[in-house]
């Protein structure tokens, strides 16, 4: 037996659903995950000294727990995802970096030199973050190399000298190259004499 319809069917409805796909969960994790990590960094930095920084590549998931209020294939124009997320971070004190790099670079500082730690730039950038939080750095040093003299014996040998006597002994010292010999309290030029105690006598060695 064969039924056939000759006329057209009508009626009937049809609509477009929306579900929640794998992907949808995935790019949403993602983004969640994105967010609590820039706010522990800010928390993390918050419990730190001005001096210490906490490096964000090496921030990692210690453990977490995510909940989706819609599971793959629900029917939803929205969702969303509940997260409970523990960081762990790695954090480097900058003066202690400036320290090991100028140690690194002193055997290059020529002979009659010496580095001023306190006028220095130290620029580092993490080039290698291992799993265990090791940090590899790479880093540019500047700093200005100052003339290296023996203070003490300089003060023995310009004391009870006038202002211009003590100039010229200091400015024939090897890489001087300038001089500036102040009194306090103010001595007026014809009648300025270094003091005759070494122990009053100080002496500051500055870049030009």
């Amino acid at each position: 037996v064969v039924a056939r319809v000759e006329e057209a069917l009508s009626g009937g409805t049809s609509k477009n659903v929306t579900v929640v796909t794998a992907d949808d969960q995935k790019k949403l994790k993602a983004k969640v995950t994105d967010e609590l990590k820039i706010k522990a960094e800010e928390e993390i930095q918050k419990k730190l000294s001005a001096d210490t920084k906490i490096v964000s590549e090496a921030l990692t998931i210690v453990d977490g727990k995510y909940t989706f209020n819609k599971d793959v294939n629900d029917v939803a124009n929205e969702f969303s995802l509940q997260a409970s997320i523990r960081f762990k971070g790695t954090s480097y004190n900058e003066p202690d970096l400036r320290t090991i790099i100028s140690k690194l670079v002193q055997t290059n500082i020529p002979e009659g030199f010496e580095m001023n730690l306190q006028d220095t730039q130290t620029q580092a950038d993490i080039a290698k973050v291992d799993k265990d939080g090791k940090l590899t750095f790479k880093a540019k040093f500047i700093a200005k190399l100052l003339p290296k003299y023996d203070t003490e014996k300089l003060k023995d040998e310009i004391k009870g000298q006038t202002a211009k006597m003590a100039a010229e002994k200091i400015q024939s010292l090897e890489n001087a190259v300038g001089s500036e010999i102040k009194f306090s309290p103010f001595i007026p030029a014809q009648f300025a004499i270094l003091p005759f105690l070494p122990q009053n006598i100080s002496i500051n060695v500055t870049p030009k």
